[in-house]
C-alpha cells in the first residue's frame, strides 16, 4: 500500500476539552470542524450517542474561541 493513502498529519478526530471532541475535514481545499461529545447513559458503555453541537468552516489558522465556548454551552445544555 501506498503512503499516499493514508491521512498525514494531525488525527482527523481530536477531544479539545471537558469532554468535547472535533471531527476535522478537509473538502476542496476548505477546512471543516464538527464539535460533538459523547453522550453516555451508564458508568459502564452500554449504549453511547455521539451529539453534534456545532459546525464550522474554518477559515482562519486558529478556531474562534466564540464557536468553541458556542459547543461547550450547547453540550452544558444538553443539545
Amino acid at each position: 500500500m501506498s503512503e499516499e493513502r493514508w491521512p498525514r498529519g494531525r488525527p482527523l478526530v481530536g477531544r479539545l476539552n471537558g469532554g468535547l471532541c472535533e471531527v476535522r475535514t478537509t473538502f476542496d481545499k476548505n477546512e471543516y470542524r464538527v464539535f460533538f461529545y459523547v453522550e453516555r447513559e451508564q458508568v459502564v458503555v452500554v449504549h453511547a450517542t455521539m451529539v453534534l453541537v456545532h459546525g464550522i468552516h474554518k477559515k482562519t489558522q486558529k478556531t474562534p474561541p466564540a464557536d468553541i465556548a458556542l459547543a461547550q454551552r450547547r453540550m452544558k445544555e444538553g443539545t
